[in-house]
């Protein structure tokens, strides 16, 4: 059995991209182990040696990578194409859906695996910004008295056609798996998609933690902290930042004074994310009580880490995905729908978001969960626990379809 993965960046410096693409393969290789698999990624070599894969570059539009001609052989070799996790279905859904339709037009299966959806599309490729072509329709709405007019009617077409194209496109899928229930709402109410859409959970909540040696190896090397130490960690996505980064500086000095914890920041991209969280350690009072993960790419790492800190604060929903995995209590800054979405689900609601930061509020928050860990276990455990039924349950759908192919 040949089996295509992509479109989601894969190796593009993401940590939760690289932890979806480790918990996508190891569902196929648990019911498989001799699948021939292989995925588009910007991280070929290091990808095909950690994850026993074969890889090809990167088919993704604007960046340098894997021609299209490219993609034909490889959905031409392939049995079955996975779209495989991620906000794929809103972030960036014309990669995947021109390769779905590659798939699907050869007579392939197609598989969404996974996925999540914002309640909008990405604003930073159907939103207008400035340019001569928003120039133009803003000055024809200005001439009929509403500036905007020309501007949201160029901007909701093009939304309904990528909409349009995903329910044509996933409406003939064998199979359509999402991380949760309001990304199947959206898919079903917004797209009109008819295939039955199983809801189940992001799959990286069954990634396994690298071994006690490893991270015992990098405790001491890297942070040199005794380890019993009490720690909270931070994780600030540079891609979309909090308005105000002094905000997140007083409120890591108020969470190293007030718990006497020590603060790690965690980047989800080893490179962006670190750069904005040396800036943020430089600014503290108590810099010398923090310190910033850096260089390190392994999923695996970064979530034996998290299960190593009483509260993990983030705007990356990886992050806080990494951390549930050890029912470690999190504080989710709302970047999008999806942070929402999967606080919501374990009973909580986001502290604050990236554009309207409270930290009052979000100093209670900490203060709550860091002082009642068991109040959150008793609310959120069981909730947890469910999720990874769901997540092998998806699986179990993954393999019946992989097995069918086999047949064919």
């Amino acid at each position: 059995m040949r089996i295509l993965i992509g479109t989601v960046p894969y190796g593009r410096d993401n940590v939760g991209d690289e932890a979806i693409l480790a918990t996508v393969v190891a569902s196929i290789r648990e019911y498989f182990p001799d699948a021939d698999i292989i995925a588009s990624t910007d991280d070929g070599e290091a990808t095909a040696e950690k994850l026993k894969i074969k890889t090809l570059p990167l088919f993704c539009h604007n960046v340098p990578g894997a021609t299209y001609s490219q993609m034909v052989d490889a959905v031409k070799w392939c049995d079955v194409y996975i779209w495989g996790g991620a906000t794929g279905l809103s972030d960036y859904p014309e990669n995947a859906l021109e390769i779905a339709d590659l798939a699907l037009e050869n007579g392939k299966k197609l598989v969404l695996y996974g996925c999540g959806m914002n309640s909008e599309l990405n604003p930073a490729h159907y939103r207008l910004h400035s340019g001569p072509k928003k120039t133009i329709l803003s000055l024809l709405g200005f001439f009929t008295g509403d500036v905007n007019r020309f501007v949201n009617a160029y901007q909701d077409r093009s939304e309904k056609k990528t909409m349009a194209h995903i329910q044509k496109s996933l409406n003939r899928a064998s199979l359509i798996v999402v991380r949760d229930k309001e990304t199947k709402q959206l898919l079903q109410d917004n797209c009109g998609v008819a295939t039955a859409v199983n809801a189940m959970a992001d799959p990286a909540i069954l990634l396994p933690l690298c071994s006690s040696e490893r991270l015992n190896e990098i405790w001491e090397d890297k942070l040199g902290w005794d380890k019993d130490v009490d720690i909270v960690g931070i994780g600030i996505s540079a891609q979309r930042e909090v308005t105000s980064l002094d905000d997140i500086v007083a409120l890591a000095d108020y969470l190293v004074e007030t718990h006497k914890v020590k603060i790690l920041y965690l980047p989800m991209n080893p490179k962006t994310d670190a750069a904005t969280m040396v800036k943020i350690r430089e600014e503290m009072r108590n810099k010398g009580e923090a310190s910033v993960l850096e260089g390190f790419y392994e999923p695996e790492e970064i979530a034996a880490f998290a299960a190593k800190t009483k509260l993990i604060i983030s705007s990356r929903l990886h992050l806080l995905i990494l951390a549930t995995i050890s029912k470690i209590p999190i504080v989710g800054l709302s970047r999008g729908s999806k942070i929402d979405n999967f606080l919501n689900r374990l009973g909580e609601s986001s502290a604050g978001s990236v554009d309207d930061f409270d930290l009052s509020n979000i100093k209670n928050y900490c203060d709550r969960l860091i002082m009642n860990k068991a109040v959150y276990l008793k609310k959120s455990g069981r909730v947890i626990e469910e999720m990874k039924e769901q997540a092998r349950e998806s699986r179990k759908l993954l393999a019946e379809v992989l097995g069918e192919s086999t047949l064919s």
